[in-house]
């Protein structure tokens, strides 16, 4: 394939040189080899550096960034800005040093190393290059790939093939456990449920979030991303924070207009037991040294960690909290609001429980509290139950009788996470006076709560609890035989659980293939085999069937997507003028309808007279790459006003209408010329996302008080796989 196009691949580097060299090597020897390959080394006190001088002395497409250490997130954003020339406003770099390389007698090519004079942003110290004078390439595409982390040999040409049309290429990955026995990891593809090549646009993407009900999303690694368009909107992570992909991959699908969606595995993963995804897991473990000054205010790691964490989601709430304020896209802005915000701003809102706030981050929360009312999230709160003071005393005491050398200051740890929790109880107490939230502990189930009480962190935790209540009379002395005896029962009672867990696991079985069983029979029942038959559909209208039984022989304009609408409107025997946008569609649906009474026009019903109209709504599931770029996904179509249509067709009995975050400006514009009072009936079925937002509950109370002299408003929300 031709190899035109630039990529750069990204890859910050930190202490991890047991990965490195297989990394590297999945890099260099990528199939695609028209690569810019950057590797920022973020403070790494191993040998890491050494590593990537070695490759960078073989292969003139990889040059250094030597930085101290500031996170993954400003280890990319130096990468972002080294390629888009900005890294380089705020320093200046020094002449070329080489760097004298000799093997077996024979002088190498040199390794230059370009000082970097003063302070700067990201406190780089030297890059490194076989390039000499040191320049900015130009590239096309950017890659993002972790250190410790390697893609497959064709990932990069697999990717820009389908790179063209589109911002953003998101492919899948699979998983390496190392020193970890297990993960429920899964990508974001999984979730998604795409499991052929589409593309899809962020409409789509955002429906797809709104059907699966997904409480978030992220995106770094698992793709590509045209620069041009990274460039334009302005898109870098936020330093200094941990699980910095959710706001970058959010706010990245949010602005593209295309995605495709490649879904085969060309990324290993790996999950480490010291990685990020465990980061509040170890009490014992330090804090991220780029934050160790920001947390100096804290006595203990776990504290350190823990508001590390909660900052982190506190600032990924306000970024996504300004993007909302800021769009203009209202279908967008709510399915975010309502599934992705509610996630980020439940762990943010435990920054409430600190009385030292180094980042001054507490008095930014009333801007996000809105996003708790109404939570519903109980996976979110089963997770919190494990954060309670009693379950968390065990875990850590679990982790101790795993080093037989620390059981000695057991009860002095274990005290000390006592205080602590009273004290941030009190913060947390006072913080609510100024924040009302709800109380989340009351939200998890009976099912939940007695689940994790059979958890032998919690039995643990409670036998100690007890001891410490009882600390003025020995307690403490008799503690260690109270966790002795506490996991000789758990033994015992885990190995009976055992016995019972097949034939249980059998009947959750069967019970599941029953519900299935029953949901598949209802589904037919509902929308089945007689679904084509208008008596059945007119049932389910219930009380605005009649309104399409009078209609018979009477002028309908349709403006619908719904087939089953017009197949009863022609049952009806009504004189059907239809509208369509998509020309492609409207071709189909004439073909359909040849023999049919039915007028069509190949327009848009709106408010102006020409409007942007992409291809067919997919509902999520996206569009095929075959018709994608065969046809020229936007284009121009003539809009008809509303205003002019009623002028064309004065005697109108109905308007159908699929009520959406669009199609809305067309009831506004009705409602606001007063137009409405020229039909009998409008019937809108709303889309089913628009119905659940702000915009539909406000125009349905102006709709509801206005004088109804010869009109009904008959609303009807779609049907979920609609």
């Amino acid at each position: 394939m031709s190899q035109t196009k630039k990529v750069a691949i990204i890859i910050p580097i930190y202490n991890v040189e047991k990965y490195l060299n297989e990394c590297l090597d999945s890099i260099v020897n990528q199939t695609y080899t028209n690569l810019e390959i950057l590797l920022i080394n973020d403070g790494s006190t191993d040998s890491s550096l050494q590593i990537a001088k070695e490759y960078a002395q073989k292969d003139s497409r990889i040059t250094i960034i030597d930085k101290a250490n500031g996170g993954q997130a400003n280890a990319r954003n130096a990468g972002i800005e080294f390629f888009s020339g900005e890294i380089f406003y705020h320093c200046k770099v020094a002449d070329c040093h080489s760097e004298n390389k000799a093997c077996n007698g024979k002088e190498k090519e040199s390794l230059c190393s370009y000082k970097i004079i003063g302070e700067n942003l990201y406190q780089i110290h030297t890059i490194y290059s076989l390039k000499n004078p040191l320049e900015i390439p130009q590239i096309d595409y950017l890659q993002f790939v972790d250190s410790d982390d390697y893609i497959e040999l064709d990932c990069v040409e697999q990717c820009v093939k389908r790179m063209w049309g589109v911002e953003v290429l998101w492919f899948d990955a699979e998983t390496l456990l190392d020193g970890v026995k297990k993960s429920d990891w899964k990508s974001n593809l999984h979730f998604f449920n795409y499991n052929k090549e589409v593309v899809i646009s962020r409409k789509d993407w955002a429906i797809r979030l709104f059907e699966r009900i997904l409480a978030f999303f992220y995106f770094s690694w698992s793709g590509m991303i045209n620069f041009n368009f990274l460039k334009k909107i302005k898109l870098k992570f936020i330093n200094g924070i941990i699980q910095e992909d959710d706001m970058f991959g959010i706010l990245l699908f949010a602005q593209s207009s295309f995605i495709y969606v490649y879904p085969k595995k060309l990324y290993h993963y790996r999950i480490r037991a010291n990685s990020t995804m465990n980061y509040s897991n170890d009490f014992q473990a330090k804090v991220a040294g780029f934050f160790a000054k920001s947390a100096e205010v804290f006595k203990d790691n776990y504290s350190k960690r823990a508001y590390h964490k909660a900052s982190s989601f506190m600032q990924t709430s306000l970024a996504l909290e300004n993007f909302l304020q800021n769009t203009q896209d209202e279908r967008l802005k709510h399915i975010c609001a309502t599934y992705l915000m509610p996630t980020y701003v439940f762990y943010a809102h435990k920054i409430l429980y600190f009385s030292q706030d180094p980042l001054n981050l507490i008095p930014e929360f009333q801007k996000l509290e809105k996003y708790l009312k109404g939570f519903k999230n109980n996976a979110l709160v089963n997770d919190l139950l494990k954060e309670e003071l009693t379950y968390r005393l065990g875990s850590v005491s679990l982790s101790l009788l795993k080093n037989p050398k620390k059981l000695l200051s057991l009860p002095k740890i274990l005290y000390s996470i006592i205080q602590r929790d009273k004290e941030s109880q009190k913060t947390y107490k006072e913080n609510s006076k100024t924040y009302p939230l709800p109380n989340f502990k009351n939200l998890a189930s009976k099912a939940s709560v007695i689940k994790i009480k059979q958890h032998l962190s919690y039995k643990l935790g409670n036998c100690i609890l007890n001891a410490h209540k009882m600390r003025y009379f020995g307690g403490y002395l008799w503690l260690p035989f109270g966790l002795i005896w506490t996991l000789i029962c758990f033994k015992l009672s885990h190995s009976k659980r055992e016995l019972n867990s097949v034939f249980f696991s059998s009947m959750d079985k069967l019970n599941r293939e029953i519900s299935h069983l029953s949901w598949q029979i209802y589904s037919a029942k509902d929308t089945g085999a007689n679904s084509s038959d208008f008596l059945a559909y007119l049932q389910g209208l219930s009380e605005f069937a009649d309104i399409f039984i009078q209609a018979k022989d009477k002028l309908v304009l349709s403006y619908t997507k719904d087939a089953k609408l017009l197949d009863l409107l022609l049952e009806c025997k009504s004189d059907i003028h239809h509208f369509e946008a998509d020309l492609a569609f409207c071709e189909i649906l004439k073909s359909k309808y040849q023999e049919s009474k039915i007028t069509f026009y190949n327009n848009a019903l709106s408010c102006v007279e020409s409007t942007q109209i992409c291809q067919r709504e997919n509902q999520g599931s996206g569009i095929c790459p075959s018709v994608f770029y065969a046809n020229h996904h936007l284009y121009e179509a003539k809009g008809l006003k509303i205003a002019e249509v009623l002028q064309r067709f004065p005697n109108l009995y109905l308007l159908v209408l699929d009520l959406d975050f669009e199609t809305c400006a067309i009831l506004e514009e009705l409602l606001e010329s007063k137009a409405y009072q020229k039909i009998s009936y409008i019937f809108c079925k709303v889309d089913r996302i628009f119905g659940e937002s702000k915009k539909f509950e406000s125009l349905k109370k102006r709709i509801d008080s206005t004088p109804a002299a010869q009109f009904v408003f008959c609303v009807k929300l779609g049907a979920k796989d609609e």
